[in-house]
């Protein structure tokens, strides 16, 4: 009897550990680098860190977004080099804050409408978005370089006024806690809200766990992954005004390979298309894990090539994981 309870208890504590995976990583990492990695408590290296992951959190609730809804949008990275460097040519130009972040914007939600209308176009499923938004990413990327005259770095104008106010946006903070993590926070709590608390969010699950099921309860399937691309289009336009006005620059390139860390925080937080328990809880924990994975690599002083071969590790090790949970469910 008293062996029977205790293989009980070992099995329910077994399952925990398979539906926490995520929790379990992110808790492994911490212990980690509070062990072998100098600093990593300190309260420089905790700001430091929460700077770092600002961008890929608005990144990633963009990308989760679409991932619930069986998209796959690559081209987030250059998109968000595209409008850096139209955000800060817009700031020098006219000398307005909000001229410059209504450029960005629009630029943001024309490459996410353009996916979205290529999407409902060609009327495929979430495969076909892996080439839809690797074509986009590419034409993101041609279009940066023709705009800079050739690939040329944008610099805000520090004798503007309009610039210090731009940049406040991220030098500044509050209570101890920079500004960019209340950006984050407020991105993440809207994307929140969006998939849980609106119908948008509810067909959002439906499309991705059965587009042929929420066809036949009457939703078009195609109309909700081309909502979740413009979503993720603004997100990126977001993105962007974090990373110029943390470092003041932009180019063509600036942004690239940030939609590589968006899926893997994405995936590591136990998101899948259509799960019902997915959401921007799971994108946070992936964004932690991830973030304080490469914080205590830098501090450890891991060599940069390195670090992506350890990442793209952890993404498969997740995907696998992701398998395992979906045929055991």
């Amino acid at each position: 009897m008293e062996m029977s309870r205790d293989l009980k208890q070992r099995a329910g504590f077994g399952v925990l550990i398979k539906r926490n995976l995520n929790i379990c990583f992110l808790v492994f990492i911490i212990l980690f680098g509070v062990l072998f990695a100098n600093n990593f408590t300190s309260l420089a290296n905790i700001q430091n860190l929460l700077r770092q992951i600002t961008t890929n959190a608005i990144l990633a609730t963009g990308f989760s977004i679409c991932y619930i809804a069986d998209g796959f949008d690559l081209s987030q990275g250059n998109v968000c080099s595209a409008c850096a460097c139209v955000a800060l040519t817009v700031l020098n130009a006219t000398g307005s804050v909000l001229v410059a972040v209504g450029a960005a914007l629009a630029v943001g939600l024309g490459f996410g409408l353009f996916n979205a209308l290529v999407c409902k176009f060609i009327k495929g499923d979430g495969n076909d978005s892996y080439i839809v938004t690797l074509a986009t990413s590419m034409i993101a990327l041609g279009f940066a370089y023709v705009y800079t005259g050739g690939g040329r770095t944008v610099t805000a104008d520090s004798a503007l006024v309009a610039t210090e106010t731009y940049r406040a946006v991220a030098r500044g903070s509050t209570f101890g806690v920079t500004n960019l993590a209340f950006l984050a926070a407020a991105v993440m709590l809207v994307g929140a809200f969006i998939l849980k608390k609106t119908k948008l969010g509810r067909r959002f699950y439906l499309v991705g766990a059965n587009k042929t099921a929420a066809y036949m309860s009457g939703i078009n399937s195609h109309n909700y992954r081309a909502y979740a691309f413009i979503i993720s289009g603004i997100c990126v336009a977001i993105a962007c005004i974090a990373v110029t006005a943390r470092n003041g620059t932009a180019s063509a390139t600036c942004c690239k390979g940030f939609e590589n860390d968006a899926a893997i925080a994405t995936i590591v937080g136990g998101n899948a298309p259509g799960n019902g328990k997915s959401g921007i809880i799971c994108t946070l924990i992936g964004v932690l894990c991830l973030g304080v994975m490469s914080n205590v690599m830098n501090l450890m002083r891991v060599d940069s090539t390195i670090q992506t071969i350890i990442k793209s590790v952890v993404l498969i090790l997740a995907l696998y994981a992701q398998l395992v949970k979906s045929r055991n469910s």
